[in-house]
């Protein structure tokens, strides 16, 4: 069992690093309600950190708080990031993009497959659903852009 990563004191379920895997990025995420640009799609049904590592994009929930794997959902990409067990290697992005720009922040991310999820990306975890400050989420959308660019090249 891996340790915890996170800001703060609140510990993530995290996922093992590959071998010469390395962290290079992490940001407060939250899952929401819905994938629509909708008020439920503006509210987090729990939160984790999204994490960029030199071969993977991961999601890592707060402990305790995403829900519990069923069945096969976890092969496609949205079930994969709401039961919070997805790691998506980078060459797999299509693309990342601002989602919406009703508050809180979100952006969408597309697989080369056609799957795509949005996802919170957020300054803190107590943004509320007014929020409007996108700089972390546009820092997350720059980053992993580029990432993803690197791995297919």
């Amino acid at each position: 069992m891996s340790k915890g990563r996170g800001r703060g004191r609140r510990a993530v379920k995290a996922h093992e690093l590959r071998t010469r895997e390395r962290v290079n990025r992490t940001w407060i995420a939250g899952v929401p309600f819905s994938q629509q640009d909708s008020f439920r799609g503006r509210l987090s049904k729990y939160g984790g950190n999204l994490v960029l590592t030199n071969r993977r994009l991961l999601f890592e929930p707060l402990k305790g708080m995403a829900p519990k794997p069923r069945g096969g959902d976890s092969e496609r990409l949205e079930p994969g990031f709401l039961i919070g067990a997805m790691a998506v290697d980078l060459s797999e992005i299509a693309s990342v993009e601002p989602f919406s720009f009703k508050g809180p922040p979100r952006l969408k991310l597309t697989l080369r497959g056609g799957d795509s999820v949005v996802l919170g990306v957020m300054k803190r975890r107590s943004t509320t659903i007014w929020g409007n400050d996108t700089s972390d989420r546009d820092e997350a959308v720059e980053a992993i852009a580029a990432a993803a660019a690197r791995a297919v090249s």
